[in-house]
């Protein structure tokens, strides 16, 4: 599921996804605090804004790959209605824990996932060659 580590991450993302087929996903305020089972919490809708709806949402596109965008319905002057729509990213990013190094890559079509390994093992050249660099650095540094 992502790595995602939030519950309200975990279950908007299972929500839209029941949806994938159409990429797009309305709800009302009040179905969308039961379905989240938040109970009491959050009643006002800024607050459910910005604890849930925006740290959910930030969540998926960095750990899913999930680009999402929310627009809101209003009933006066209360908003109501929250409408999703979403699509896979086109772009994947590869990031590097600890080297400081990330590259996107774009998985949108069969040429890409067919010269994925090829730019990997570039980037793995490229990569060794910068740490190589830097450790002769940090001993011509030392002496």
């Amino acid at each position: 599921m992502a790595d995602l580590t939030s519950t309200h991450s975990i279950r908007l993302f299972e929500l839209l996804q029941q949806f994938r087929s159409t990429g797009f996903y309305a709800v009302s305020v009040a179905e969308f605090r039961e379905l989240l089972e938040l109970g009491p919490s959050y009643e006002r809708y800024s607050n459910l804004k910005l604890k849930v709806i925006d740290p959910a949402i930030a969540e998926l596109r960095e750990k899913s790959g999930l680009l999402v965008e929310l627009k809101t319905e209003k009933k006066g002057r209360a908003i109501n209605r929250l409408t999703f729509k979403f699509r896979d990213d086109e772009q994947m990013k590869l990031n590097f824990p600890g080297l400081g190094y990330s590259r996107s890559i774009s998985l949108s079509t069969p040429e890409s996932l067919a010269t994925y390994p090829e730019s990997l093992a570039t980037s793995t050249r490229n990569l060794s060659y910068l740490i190589a660099e830097s450790h002769v650095a940090l001993r011509l540094q030392g002496t």
